[in-house]
């Protein structure tokens, strides 16, 4: 992140951006259809990815997030439906720092009131916390018959020692949280962005809403606003 910042105060980003005001309408677009697509690439560099852990109550989502986050956050128990709230908590896996959700476990709750009703307004928040996700492991115990998996979520197979024959990724995060953390870096490494010296990034959330401003705008104003942006940050 530190690389990626130096190089755009160094003017990375102010140079792409003239190069680009300097195009016809055609060239600036694709231009920066370019650069956001590298932007949006690059930024879980430079802000920390929301990981969500979801599933069905009891899957080891809890002792997992304690596994991850290196204490114990959230409360674990062989009672369904401990977990009633979100718990946020940070990790680094793979060299990238990910802020990680525990949610409460689906599972049909029946009465309106009491317990109950404090546990299905944690489910709410849960289904809400995944769709701003970047990535939703959904966990499912390995000797469970399988199930099918909300759209959008990865399936993480969770086992006990009681499993005889667990099938290959199954994690255990009691009994192996190494093995746990591992296992979750290799699957989100495939997403992990990679610095390339000296190239523009637009590197806050406020410069991405600007680029897809540009892009969604009317055709013929994108030079001129790419313009104005260079006068302004001349200016500054």
């Amino acid at each position: 992140a530190a690389r990626i910042l130096l190089d755009q105060a160094q003017g990375a980003l102010t140079r792409r951006i003239g190069e680009l005001a300097e195009l016809d309408e055609r060239g600036a677009r694709a231009g920066l259809e370019e650069l956001l697509e590298r932007s949006i690439a690059i930024a879980p560099a430079l802000q920390a990815p929301r990981v969500v852990l979801a599933g069905p109550a009891n899957s080891g989502k809890s002792t997992l997030f304690n596994a991850l986050v290196g204490s114990e956050r959230a409360i674990t128990s062989g009672e369904p439906g401990t977990t009633r709230d979100v718990v946020f908590g940070c990790a680094s896996l793979g060299g990238i720092e990910y802020e990680l959700i525990d949610t409460a476990g689906v599972r049909e709750v029946e009465d309106d009131g009491g317990d109950e009703a404090v546990e299905r307004e944690g489910q709410l928040a849960a289904c809400a916390l995944r769709e701003g996700a970047c990535v939703v492991f959904w966990l499912e115990r390995a000797d469970d018959p399988p199930a099918e998996i909300p759209a959008g979520c990865e399936l993480l197979l969770s086992h006990a020692d009681q499993v005889i024959d667990p099938p290959p990724g199954a994690i255990s995060a009691l009994h192996d949280p190494r093995g746990a953390r591992e296992e979750l870096a290799q699957r989100l490494a495939a997403s992990a962005p990679s610095w390339v010296p000296n190239e523009p990034v637009l590197f806050n959330p406020e410069l991405l809403a600007w680029g897809g401003d540009l892009l969604s705008g009317s055709a013929g104003l994108l030079c001129i606003r790419l313009r104005e942006r260079l006068m302004g940050e001349a200016a500054h």
